[in-house]
This record gives structure tokens, sequence and C-alpha cells, in this order.
């Protein structure tokens, strides 16, 4: 069993420290590579580093509107440079990719200064996602310009916004030129490459985690486009925004400041 934190932020909530020993592996992801860095819970992920992969969500919207309270994108991929060259399993996540016409290169932002940090690209596992339109969104004064939940695959207005096909032509040249690993999970655009989809716990995470490989897996069922092998569970209990308090959250409670 992988045991995930899909929930909220490790870095803030830290239910997951008295369950390590309850999983076979573990993927944290995380808003806050740089909370692990030097720490007390870098003393924790340590004790886990070979069957630990660490998703370091970095969406190019830190201490903006949408990501109050997340560091700025060049500290965030300066730490998360840092955890690799510590040997750490890491994975760029890129969730949510916010397809207006400033998202799209806020996005690219993030890939390039990564790339100028490490050198090179080749190798290095990138998970992307377009953000969910979701009817509490406008409740928090987020309004996208496509009333569907999903972004159309072609833009009406290329002023204001891309589609989905543009951003999937992007991840294919930049794996064409770089030779990075591109990955998506619950992400059903139709010109996806299929062997994109491996979700967000995968036979790769158990191959990495040398963990045995089984013929065949059941899917997760947290969500119809889910690609997560069934071998999940989630280590954090609270369902509410986390402290950084991110406009696009999922969870419609807002963040109680009082617990």
């Amino acid at each position: 069993m992988i045991g995930i934190t899909e929930a909220g932020d490790p870095s803030i909530c830290l239910e997951w420290v008295d369950k390590i020993n309850t999983v076979d592996g573990i993927i944290l992801i995380t808003k806050s590579p740089g909370s692990f860095i030097n720490s007390s819970l870098e003393d924790e992920i340590e004790k886990i580093k070979n069957r630990l992969i660490i998703h370091c969500t970095i969406t190019g919207y830190g201490k903006t509107v949408l990501e109050p309270n997340v560091s700025p994108y060049n500290i965030s991929v300066m730490m998360m440079v840092e955890l690799i060259k510590r040997g750490y399993n890491v994975v760029l996540r890129i969730d949510p990719i916010v397809p207006t016409v400033k998202g799209f290169e806020r996005m690219k932002a993030v890939i390039a200064y990564t790339k100028s940090l490490l050198g090179t690209l080749k190798d290095l596992r990138i998970k992307w996602s377009i953000i969910d339109n979701y009817k509490h969104l406008k409740d928090r004064g987020i309004t996208l310009p496509w009333s569907s939940f999903n972004c159309p695959s072609e833009s009406s207005d290329e002023t204001l916004w891309v589609g989905s096909n543009k951003i999937i032509a992007y991840f294919n040249h930049l794996q064409e030129i770089e030779g990075c690993i591109i990955e998506t999970c619950a992400e059903s655009y139709n010109n996806i490459p299929q062997h994109w989809k491996v979700g967000c716990v995968s036979t790769t995470d158990l191959a990495i985690m040398k963990l045995p490989i089984l013929e065949e897996y059941g899917k997760s069922n947290q969500r119809k486009a889910c690609n997560c092998i069934n071998e999940k569970i989630e280590l954090l209990d609270k369902k509410e925004q986390c402290a950084y308090e991110c406009k696009y959250c999922y969870w419609k409670t807002a963040h109680n400041k009082d617990i």
C-alpha cells in the first residue's frame, strides 16, 4: 500500500509522520519543498528516503491572489533542486495550470527556471494538470473565461486564454527536445498521449520504490478519470483548505485559522 497526501500539505499537516510505518511507500505532495530541508521534517523523510517520492507543486502563482501563502516560484524551484541534489526522488508537479495567456507563461517560466538550475531537464518527471472549474471558485472571486468544468480543446479568444490542445502540444515538444518524462493523472483531454496517463500512484512509482509490481492493478475510483492504481491510501484526515489558502482548492470548506 502506498500512502499519499492528496487531502492537504504535509509541510503543514503532520499526521503522515506517525503513519510512515503503516505503508510500504509514501508520496508527499507539497507546495513548500523548503520545509523539508535542514529541518525536523528532513529527519523524518531521511528515514524513508528509499521508499519516498516528493511531488513539488510549483505553479508559478506563489504570493499571488491564487496562492497567497505560497512562496514565489523561484524559491520553491531552488528548494526542489536542493532536494534532488540531496538524492530524493522528486516530481515537478504543475498543478494546476491556469490556461490564461499569463498562466501559460508562468508555467513555462517555472520549467525554464528549473532547467537553468539543473542544467538539463533530461529524465525529470513533470506531472501536470489543468485547473478544474469548480462552481465554488466563483465564491472565491475566480471566474475562468470558459463555462465548462474542463478547459476546451481550443480557445475562443487567444488574447485571453489557451486551449488544452496548445498545452498538450507544448508538453509534447518539451518531451521531445528536453528528454523529460511527462505525466498526468486525472486528465481526460482527448489528445493526451496514453503513456502520459500514469496517475499519481503508478507502477513507475513502485519501481522507483523497489516494490513488487504485479501483472494487473485495479484503478482508483477517487474520480472518474483517475489513473492511479488502487494501492493507495490517504495519510491526511483534514477535509478543508490548508493554511496556504489557494483559491482553486477543491475543498469547499475554508481554512479554519482557529485550529
